[in-house]
């Protein structure tokens, strides 16, 4: 029973670990979001252009109509894709983005 325990505690200690870690992980993406927004705010007010620290949904892009038409019915489009911003779900981006923001901030 003892192997049995150990083996049980090991698995207890992964799993909360990866819970954790996957909470962070959405912590630092709100983070960045909200680093976002103060960073279009305080530009719009100082009446700065767009910048690359804003969101992707609140810039303007010349090819936007083109983003937003999808390749077929029922698909993704790339603003979809865009939007996802799956590049958030990298650890290593998030912290780079996260630092240019509160640099710039």
């Amino acid at each position: 029973f003892r192997k049995r325990e150990e083996l049980e505690a090991a698995l207890k200690a992964k799993f909360a670990n990866h819970v954790q870690g996957r909470y962070n992980q959405r912590r630092l993406r709100g983070q960045i979001i909200r680093a976002e927004r103060s960073c279009e705010q305080l530009d719009r007010q100082k009446g700065i252009e767009d910048s690359e620290l804003w969101s992707p949904d609140s810039r303007d892009w010349p090819n936007k109509a083109e983003m937003q038409t999808p390749a077929f019915e029922g698909a993704m489009t790339a603003w979809d894709e865009m939007l996802e911003r799956a590049e958030l779900d990298d650890r290593e981006y998030c912290a780079n983005r996260l630092v240019g923001l509160l640099t710039q901030l």
